[in-house]
């Protein structure tokens, strides 16, 4: 192997991430010069510089990238005779991070395994042919002769695929708007293979009309990349207007504008500035991936959100999580032969909303369970789980009296043969007396159980209810241990004597000692990571400041926490809550609207393309990974959200900053 191929893939190897991007830069300009060439070799030297660089996040991505206020470019422009505007990724955004997606778009609906290549090939040998004249009925005539497709329908069906996934950019919609209403000359010049009538089309569907000219590339066979196509525009203006061009591209709108004597405004692409807070390789992610991306870049970084900080972090680091959750949630619904999906509350509310809304494809529910009201129903097979989840986490808490918790946890009766173990009822319960506690609770379990026979009666009419004929339920939650999952099975089948099959769908899960079995029958499923898979995730997930941020904050509900089930005159059950605190509700609730404003909008791109937009979970959770670098900003953010350490304790709430203080982070 020569010295120069062991350099180049030691290159690969160690950087792969900059290789792509230096590769797709090459890839995109169809005739290479010296100078573009000299341009890449720096550009490649930066990515290598920032490779290892690890991105924290300071304040919000809209923060961090602010742009000028639209008012203050409108001035600006105000003093030009003449403002001439680009098309794509400035005028009009697309929800792809790359053009070429679009091509990868039209090989999934057609069904034709490596169309991107195809199409991309069949472009570039156009432009070696025709140069600057290419249009899109060139590339097309191309691909029929070389692959034998027809020509006009594969034309409309990319054509109708750009309409798809065009929106206007709101920014630029508000300058251009006032560019018109002050009357000025507005003119648009585009390098493209779509000819003007296209054009106009796409612009016309974003809302752009009544500009005085536009100038396409193909149209006139020169290039604003070569600075010809400039000149043909300034023999239509004329020497006495002045004119200011925006556009996106360095090179063409930016460095070619100004050699020939234009004033220019950059805005800087979207999806180039979103790209170091996107996570994973930027040249193999899906097409659901790459439309999941674009869509929080065209929101976040075009200069204009009506989003605020909160509706932001849900926008973007929940919104892609719950659109891919929910369309795996129907592919493993239908494999597992589902017939009702429940959502468990509180956990899963904003979840059960957004698959309620736009994807439901199974019958479902939002239904009520905590871990500690489950864990009271089968307190006559698992009083280990009880003492391990809620009694000890009460005496590792140390804030409460004896009587306290054995009231609140329906262990009265062991009020009285506290005596038998040395413990007053006015003792403050810690793990020095726990283990007496523990020692009665096994003693006297017969009375507890008594005790909670009216709990079990009403939990029994609860779920009856709620499960109706259905012979295999799926049960939808954030995660992690899947207590209430295994929990409600015997309660179901062997308590109730319910024939139902119980399948759990989490985020992700891990096993112990407890879901060993669910696990080893394919009966708890994770999307994004488990024990068995991404297992790097699901150790972090353990992590207590990853896993506050995704159950305590974002996906906690503004209800109450369930604490138990009562009978009420015999027949009826009645959820007991234990009162949360409402500190957090706006919080929460911009959160959730975040969500579910990302998740509609991807919807709406799914159904309108009629591509599936799939999003692997490992791509979906990696932006709340990497959260874990922005400490700071997170507690910026959320110094004052209040949280439970415990499940169903009363007056334990704790707030973010508190926390990370106890926890030395």
């Amino acid at each position: 192997m020569s010295m120069y191929m062991k350099m180049k893939n030691r290159m690969i190897e160690k950087h792969p991430d900059a290789v792509d991007k230096y590769a797709y830069y090459v890839n995109s300009i169809d005739n290479i010069t010296k100078k573009e060439r000299v341009v890449g070799y720096l550009y490649f030297i930066k990515l290598l510089l920032g490779n290892n660089k690890k991105r924290r996040i300071r304040k919000s991505e809209f923060d961090d990238t602010k742009r000028p206020e639209t008012q203050a470019i409108i001035n600006k422009l105000l003093k030009y005779d003449v403002v001439s505007f680009d098309v794509f990724d400035t005028l009009i955004l697309r929800n792809v991070e790359k053009p070429i997606d679009v091509f990868r778009i039209v090989g999934a609906k057609n069904n034709i395994s490596g169309y991107e290549k195809i199409r991309r090939k069949a472009e570039q040998q156009c432009y070696k042919e025709y140069g600057n004249k290419t249009t899109i009925d060139n590339i097309y005539d191309r691909i029929s002769l070389v692959n034998g497709l027809n020509p006009n329908s594969m034309i409309s069906e990319e054509f109708n695929t750009e309409m798809n996934i065009i929106e206007p950019n709101p920014y630029m919609k508000k300058i251009y708007d006032a560019m018109i209403e002050n009357g000025k000359t507005v003119i648009i010049i585009s390098d493209m293979y779509w000819p003007e009538k296209y054009m106009k089309r796409l612009l016309n569907k974003c809302g752009y009309d009544n500009w005085n000219k536009m100038y396409v590339s193909c149209d006139y066979g020169a290039s604003k990349r070569s600075g010809e196509l400039y000149k043909i525009v300034s023999k239509g203006i004329g020497n006495k207007s002045k004119w200011i061009h925006i556009g996106d591209n360095k090179q063409s709108d930016i460095r070619m504008a100004k050699s020939k004597g234009i004033d220019c405004l950059y805005y800087k692409n979207v999806n180039d500035i979103g790209r170091e807070y996107r996570h994973g390789k930027y040249t193999e992610r899906s097409v659901g991936e790459s439309v999941a991306n674009a869509i929080i870049n065209n929101e976040i970084h075009n200069g204009i959100t009506e989003l605020n900080s909160y509706q932001q972090f849900g926008y973007i680091y929940g919104g892609m999580l719950v659109a891919g959750y929910c369309n795996w949630l129907n592919e493993k619904a239908k494999e597992k032969n589902v017939d009702k999906l429940l959502f468990l509350a509180r956990d899963s509310y904003i979840i059960h909303k957004c698959y309620n809304d736009f994807y439901k494809e199974y019958d479902c529910d939002y239904v009520f369970a905590s871990r500690k009201a489950v864990l009271y129903l089968v307190m006559d097979r698992y009083p280990e789980l009880y003492i391990e989840r809620v009694i000890k986490e009460h005496a590792e808490e140390a804030n409460k009296s004896v009587e306290a918790i054995l009231k609140q946890s329906h262990m009265d009766c062991l009020i009285n043969h506290l005596s038998e173990v040395g413990v007053n009822k006015d003792d403050c319960f810690n793990v020095n007396n726990f283990k007496y506690i523990v020692q009665l609770i096994y003693q006297y379990k017969s009375d507890i159980l008594k005790e909670l026979e009216q709990m079990q009666n009403a939990a029994k009419v609860y779920w009856t209810s709620v499960i109706g004929d259905s012979k295999t339920i799926a049960l939808v939650d954030v995660g992690w241990r899947g207590t209430i999952s295994f929990c409600l099975k015997y309660f179901l089948n062997d308590i109730c004597d319910i024939d139902v099959d119980i399948i759990s769908f989490f985020f992700a899960s891990y096993r112990d000692a407890w879901n060993q079995q669910e696990y080893d029958e394919g009966k708890m499923l994770s999307y994004c990571c488990s024990s068995d898979f991404n297992t790097s995730y699901d150790s972090v997930l353990k992590h207590d400041l990853i896993r506050t941020m995704l159950v305590e904050i974002m996906f906690s509900s503004v209800d109450d926490s369930l604490i138990e089930y009562n009978l009420k005159r015999d027949v009826e059950c009645e959820l007991i809550y234990e009162p949360s605190s409402k500190d957090n509700e706006p919080i929460i609730k911009d959160m959730h609207s975040g969500i579910w404003q990302y998740v509609k909008t991807i919807k709406h791109c799914q159904d309108t393309l009629g591509v599936p937009l799939n999003i692997s979970g490992e791509n979906a959770l990696l932006p709340i990974y990497k959260l874990k670098r922005s400490r700071k900003y997170i507690l910026n953010l959320f110094s004052n959200y209040k949280y439970s350490l415990l499940a169903g304790s009363f007056g334990s709430d704790i707030s973010m900053k508190e926390n990370f203080k106890r926890r030395g982070l």
